[in-house]
């Protein structure tokens, strides 16, 4: 069983969709070069979250000033995409007001585009706060309260997670819809069987479309399933398949709870000094980057 399987965020990947959904209408406008501009911030935002380095993000965006209203919009999602990776990996709560001053952006320059990258926001936030309920740390086994989530709440979001996925302005950005279908289905309703066609579909539209992040969580969560049926050579290969493209994004978070699952593998096969060393360093480098619940597992791992 996953017992040490984290349900981890998503990071960075909805900063770069928000970054590259633009209005072509705009692209010989007076303001091209201060967009050109802008394009380079929201990169290097994304860059930064990918790394754990919420702070520097934020600092970057909020020195930022755009006059262009669409520019505000995909100024003001990129700020929310960071709160909501940010409140995720660390148990902070910004990620309300900001999703709030995207929404108040977005009034004044209406997008279809911008708005549905809106309400995927909203459903990464609402799905963590499903499996953070109780305020411990997460397991891929289901959320904290051992009750779980209202059958309304679960409802709400799967169907929220086909709307989107129905609505998706790109086949690149339905990959992440189709993943978080798996995820609630999955994970806050317990739905194991269901739940892999949905992560082979955003696994397959992720290969497609060259989107190495979803890859990695859809890997992850395959090999969360093979776990289950004993196929542990095969779990082995999905996993470090999803290790190194976390890795050769710079996606940090993500990569080191990444690595507590080949800890749990290496344990699981009887290498237990190689699961202690690998543990000791991923507790080393969580607790650099403030995330205290991945920490606190590799601190469990490295001592059994």
């Amino acid at each position: 069983m996953r017992k040490h399987y984290t349900g981890e965020k998503f990071a960075g990947e909805l900063i770069s969709g928000a970054m590259t959904t633009t209005d072509p209408s705009h692209a010989e406008s007076p303001t091209a070069g201060a967009r050109t501009s802008l394009d380079a911030v929201l990169s290097a935002a994304s860059e930064l979250v990918l790394g754990g380095r919420w702070d520097a993000a934020a600092l970057l965006l909020d020195s930022t000033v755009v006059d262009d209203p669409l520019d505000r919009v995909r100024l003001a999602l990129t700020v929310a995409a960071v709160e909501t990776d940010r409140d995720f990996w660390l148990r902070t709560s910004g990620a309300e007001e900001a999703l709030k001053r995207a929404a108040s952006a977005l009034e004044t320059a209406p997008d279809r585009a911008f708005a549905w990258e809106l309400d995927l926001l909203r459903l990464r936030r609402d799905y963590a706060e499903a499996l953070f309920a109780s305020g411990d740390a997460p397991t891929d086994e289901g959320p904290t309260d051992p009750t779980g989530p209202a059958a309304s709440v679960i409802a709400d979001l799967t169907n929220r997670a086909t709307e989107l996925h129905e609505a998706a302005p790109a086949p690149a950005r339905a990959g992440w819809t189709a993943f978080y279908h798996g995820l609630i289905v999955d994970v806050l309703a317990g739905d194991h069987a269901s739940a892999p066609a949905h992560y082979e579909e955003a696994l397959a539209l992720a290969e497609r479309w060259g989107d190495d992040v979803l890859a990695s969580y859809a890997l992850r969560h395959l090999g969360g399933h093979t776990q289950d049926a004993g196929d542990l050579e095969r779990t082995k290969d999905l996993w470090e398949r999803s290790t190194v493209l976390r890795q050769s994004t710079g996606f940090v978070p993500g990569a080191l709870a990444q690595q507590i699952l080949l800890a749990v593998l290496a344990r699981e096969t009887g290498d237990t000094a190689a699961a202690s060393a690998l543990a000791t360093e991923i507790g080393r480098w969580a607790r650099a980057l403030g995330i205290e619940y991945v920490a606190a597992q590799a601190d469990g791992l490295a001592q059994s």
